[in-house]
């Protein structure tokens, strides 16, 4: 009796979450407005869900057909104004998916990107990039890990790196770099005046690019 109320309870929640949407007309040649259907792109791509005046508004699924440059990636959460607004997840023909916030068609707000291998990075992104989280992988049985500020996906800010949750580096990175690494790459004595006032500049710049 429990399990058939169960049951019962599956059901009448996934009518719950369906639209309550009118189905669109058959011809695609007529207006589609406040409806849920399914669209056909002149570029294979196909679009189902809800349309208001003919655009991409609400919750959907959009797969983009095999004329585009994102061929096989898939979104499946809201629109807004024909774009990816909202919650929603994103995923990618090799196996990469990001899952969370969207705005203007990119990732942008709180959300979790897994790549393939099991790499991660959990925090904030900002028009479609890493801007501040933490990203975790590992190789040949060593954990990595980078807390920290990111500028073009690579980390740019304060942070810090672990391996094994043992601290390895921590402080100002530019473009990738510790910035001490490349004050001493210019030739500057760790210690000396001139290698602090490197150090400084550089953060200097970090912060002047936020």
């Amino acid at each position: 009796m429990k399990k058939l109320l169960f049951i019962a309870l599956i059901l009448f929640a996934g009518k719950a979450m369906a639209s309550s949407l009118p189905n669109c007309p058959s011809d695609q040649s007529e207006r589609y407005n406040n409806c849920f259907g399914t669209f056909t792109m002149d570029d294979g791509s196909i679009y189902k869900g809800e349309i208001q005046n003919f655009l991409r508004e609400g919750e959907g699924t959009y797969i983009y057909g095999k004329n585009t440059k994102w061929a096989g990636h898939k979104y499946v959460g809201e629109f807004k104004n024909n774009k990816r607004n909202g919650q929603g997840t994103y995923t990618y023909p090799n196996g990469d998916k990001y899952v969370g916030e969207h705005k203007d068609g990119k990732s942008h707000g709180q959300g979790t990107f897994t790549w393939f291998d099991g790499s991660k990075f959990v925090g904030k992104f900002n028009d479609g990039d890493q801007q501040q989280g933490t990203f975790t992988t590992e190789i040949d049985g060593i954990e990595s890990e980078y807390v920290g500020e990111f500028k073009n996906n690579i980390m740019h800010g304060q942070g810090t790196i672990k391996f094994n949750n043992i601290t390895f580096r921590k402080g100002y990175f530019m473009n990738g770099d510790h910035v001490s690494d490349l004050c001493e790459g210019m030739g500057l004595t760790k210690g000396s005046d001139p290698f602090g006032q490197c150090v400084v500049e550089l953060i200097k710049q970090i912060r002047d690019d936020d």
